[in-house]
């Protein structure tokens, strides 16, 4: 059923580890040169709609004593009956996924995907309260402990065992985090911990000819997004980087296949023939050998690549491009995965509009800013912006050194030329972007004010175990009650 483009089959004994796996990076080399000549033809006939999407990580929280509910297995068919396919499964079974219809960029796109967002997490909070539960949106839960991630039981069954072996048998059985300093780089001996950090992923598709301008300027901007957005400063009730998310999942089993990139692209297939580099991860199941990665209904219709969306599906770009093929026409797209989830819907959106203008509106200017950036310095303003936040060292054009918050504050008027430009209306993008600006002048972000507030409640007496406690109990609070309708952003929060 399921083959390559040469007629092998791509599928061989359950969670066993394929003899020769050689054959298969044969067939994902050649259908990332398929791919490659495809997106480097204007011809090759495109879907070049501009449209942008959104993913959103949820955790699910007994309402009372706050820790994680391992019940997405009961929790999922309830949802998915009611409303729709838009839930689905992820790594945990603490953990649903949701996903938004794809929203042309114009007027109403920022302002609807706040809608969609909200509806969507009001009405899966309410089915979820049915059994006392709750859904958080936060970069990592707070009140997962180190013995949640002692064994497998908080894997999805079946879909990521295959997974977890694979990943662990390269990792000789074991894996450290070495950035949690003050436990001494906790040890683990399967990959569930992976599935603590949550995110929110925006997606913008385009024309094949204007993905390059739009992949360079959106890893340009990635050190002051993660620094502006942070969400993530706890694990295991550890206080760690700002955006916590990107050293955990970066040291762990798949940390070599999470990379923030090989450099900028000249051309579009650069955004996908680095994936060659990777070995396939496969294994054996009834007698065929299969991707990791590969989805059930991907049929053998050559036109949606089957070996490539595995392989591309099991490296885990910070900025990754993506193809698919509805049946119609094929697209291309990016997938901003920087982004934590959480705190509301507002701030969500905020980072979703200050990506998107700051994307855009970098493409307008004159002489090329994006070009007198190099790439060692982008990649250096990523990772002492997930470390630090708005405190970052940051390096910007011409060598020109200053703080994130400084430079965030120079990208809000290229953000709002930039939406602008692409049709939002200046009332729908100044109630995204001034949210933006006051986070930037309160420098309080997600992050910030988690950090603060457990700080405060310290020195007022508390253990840390109790501030933390404490703490993500009143952002659960919060988040209710912007999900009623209360307007009230993070930087509007007051530290406890």
């Amino acid at each position: 059923m399921e083959q390559d483009l040469n007629g092998r089959t791509l599928g061989v004994e359950k969670g066993t580890a394929p003899e020769n796996p050689a054959h298969l990076h044969e067939v994902i080399a050649h259908e990332v040169g398929t791919l490659a000549t495809w997106v480097n033809d204007p011809h090759h006939g495109w879907d070049e709609r501009s449209f942008t999407g959104q993913e959103l990580e949820f955790v699910v929280v007994d309402a009372k004593t706050l820790r994680p509910a391992p019940i997405s297995q009961t929790l999922l068919p309830t949802l998915q009956a009611e409303l729709g396919d838009t839930f689905g499964s992820e790594l945990l079974q603490t953990n649903v996924e949701m996903g938004t219809t794809p929203r042309q960029l114009g007027p109403q796109c920022l302002e609807q995907g706040e809608r969609d967002i909200t509806s969507a997490w009001n009405e899966a909070s309410r089915i979820a309260s049915r059994s006392g539960n709750t859904l958080f949106a936060g970069g990592i839960y707070p009140l997962y402990t180190l013995e949640d991630f002692a064994g497998t039981d908080l894997l999805y069954p079946e879909r990521y065992e295959h997974m977890n072996h694979i990943l662990m048998a390269r990792n000789n059985g074991s894996v450290a985090l070495r950035f949690i300093e003050e436990a001494g780089a906790p040890s683990f001996t399967n990959f569930s911990f992976e599935g603590a950090p949550t995110s929110h992923q925006v997606h913008l598709s385009a024309a094949p000819g204007e993905l390059v301008s739009l992949y360079n300027a959106s890893l340009a901007i990635m050190g002051p997004l993660i620094a502006v957005s942070a969400n993530s400063p706890v694990f295991c009730g550890m206080t760690a980087w700002h955006e916590s998310r990107i050293p955990l999942l970066e040291e762990g089993a798949a940390g070599d296949r999470f990379i923030f990139s090989t450099g900028f692209a000249s051309q579009p297939s650069d955004l996908f023939t680095d994936v060659t580099r990777f070995p396939p991860l496969s294994y054996l199941e009834s007698g065929r050998e299969v991707l990791l990665g590969k989805k059930k209904d991907d049929g053998c219709d050559p036109r949606h690549l089957p070996a490539f969306q595995a392989q591309n599906g099991t490296v885990w770009k910070w900025l990754r491009p993506c193809y698919a093929h509805d049946g119609t026409l094929p697209h291309v797209r990016l997938e901003q995965r920087v982004l934590p989830a959480g705190p509301t819907p507002i701030d969500m959106t905020a980072n979703a509009g200050f990506l998107l203008g700051a994307v855009h509106g970098l493409r307008m200017m004159a002489n090329n800013p994006v070009s007198r950036i190099s790439f060692e310095a982008v990649r250096d303003n990523f990772y002492a912006g997930a470390r630090h936040g708005l405190d970052a060292a940051m390096t910007w054009t011409d060598g020109m050194k200053l703080k994130a918050h400084e430079l965030v504050q120079q990208l809000i008027p290229i953000a709002r030329l930039g939406l602008s430009s692409i049709g939002v209306p200046d009332a729908e993008s100044s109630r995204y972007i001034d949210v933006i600006e006051h986070r930037v002048a309160s420098k309080q972000t997600g992050s910030g004010w988690f950090l603060q507030s457990v700080h405060s409640l310290q020195a007022q007496g508390s253990t840390r175990a109790e501030a933390v406690q404490e703490t993500t109990r009143v952002m659960l609070e919060w988040q209710q009650r912007n999900l009623a309708g209360e307007d009230a952003p993070v930087h509007t929060w007051p530290v406890l």
